[in-house]
């Protein structure tokens, strides 16, 4: 069976790489950056393009994206979480991560609750939302016109690629296995620092940490593509980026005093800080295996019952590990889940603490962070 273009094996390759890849921008820049998050705008031409490309080779609809994606965040990680591998297991996820997401889009009070701000212009509600499917058996046709059986093949291959890599790998590797940046409170990782295959889409952990910001690569090793793409777009005038997170190391602001938006905006550098200037210090002098100072690096929430034990076995024996640990916990609490009211007076309280425990480094930490809460009670 042949088509109006006849290829070589890697043109067919090449082919299928550079429209897959179109596929994962339309995801990374439309749907997730400038749609769920609101991080960039874009002019109506890409906008246009890129829900019309997601039509035909996804059928999905920019709502039920959105909307779940939205309440993925909401709910990160619990058990009202749509798609987390914590909560319904790594294989579901990975491997089938596109029912649970079938399920989560098919929710009404998931789609009016998180969906508000997305098109509902004439295209949106005749074309797009009313023949979510016909897209698809479009491509198919073109691809079968332009290459014959290969069309076939290359179609296969552009059905499953989102369902793959963005409802499975993204969803899944990136919130169970890889490193960390943040001391976010959820499970989030970036499962590989250089984000060409997925659009920058594999620096999940960044992009909870930050999940306004149009940039997801926070270190000098990280690649985000999708970001390179953004300002190739902005600088054509099609685009413009609302908002960007700065780079890990980046000093913190100078200021006798913090506002508690200033507080909140920094409190994932303030736990590296801490695990820096206290756990690791007090750390570098025991005889402490690699493997029980990872585990007491680790966030508390994040640890499994076998990892829990461990760790509580550990600081049974040793008060001062044991106080770092309860106290990092504490710290962490106070600046994830504590109300804007309250947040002032237990950070006080919390450097209070510290003194108490006449640690050196504890002490250094708590002074300094004390001397950075200021009385504004905003955020």
């Amino acid at each position: 069976m042949h088509g109006l273009i006849t290829l070589s094996f890697s043109g067919y390759l090449i082919y299928t790489l550079v429209v897959t890849h179109i596929t994962i921008m339309a995801v990374t820049i439309y749907l997730h950056r400038h749609q769920s998050h609101r991080a960039i705008e874009l002019g109506s031409f890409p906008s246009h393009f890129f829900r019309f490309w997601l039509w035909i080779t996804t059928g999905m609809k920019t709502k039920e994206w959105v909307a779940v994606h939205r309440c993925h965040h909401a709910r990160v990680d619990t058990e009202e979480d749509p798609h987390s591998p914590v909560t319904q297991g790594i294989n579901t996820i990975l491997w089938k991560g596109v029912i649970p997401y079938r399920k989560a889009a098919c929710n009404q009070e998931i789609l009016t609750k998180h969906g508000a701000g997305t098109p509902n212009d004439w295209v949106e509600k005749n074309i797009y939302s009313k023949f979510g499917q016909i897209g698809v058996i479009y491509l198919l046709a073109i691809n079968i016109i332009l290459f014959g059986l290969p069309g076939l093949f290359i179609w296969l291959v552009q059905m499953t690629w989102i369902p793959f890599f963005a409802a499975g790998v993204i969803n899944g590797i990136g919130h169970y296995f890889g490193y960390r940046n943040y001391d976010t409170g959820d499970h989030s990782t970036n499962f590989f620092p250089f984000g060409i295959i997925i659009g920058g889409e594999e620096l999940h952990n960044n992009h909870h940490a930050f999940p306004y910001a149009a940039n997801l690569s926070r270190r000098w090793f990280e690649l985000d593509v999708g970001y390179l793409y953004i300002q190739m777009l902005e600088y054509l005038g099609l685009a413009k980026i609302k908002y960007t997170a700065e780079r890990l190391n980046t000093p913190l602001p100078i200021s006798n005093r913090w506002s508690l938006q200033q507080l909140n905006q920094h409190k994932l550098q303030l736990l590296r800080i801490y695990d820096n200037s206290v756990n690791k210090v007090i750390l570098k002098g025991q005889n402490t295996p690699n493997k029980i100072k990872k585990l007491i690096l680790k966030s508390y929430h994040r640890l499994s019952q076998n990892e829990l034990s461990k760790l509580t076995s550990i600081c049974k024996d040793n008060p001062q590990l044991e106080k770092i640990v309860e106290l990092k916990t504490h710290l962490h609490d106070i600046l994830h889940n504590t109300h804007v009211s309250e947040k002032v007076r237990q950070l006080l309280d919390w450097c209070k603490t510290c003194r108490e425990t006449k640690i050196n480094c504890l002490i250094e930490f708590s002074s300094w962070l004390e001397s950075l809460i200021g009385d504004k009670q905003h955020v």
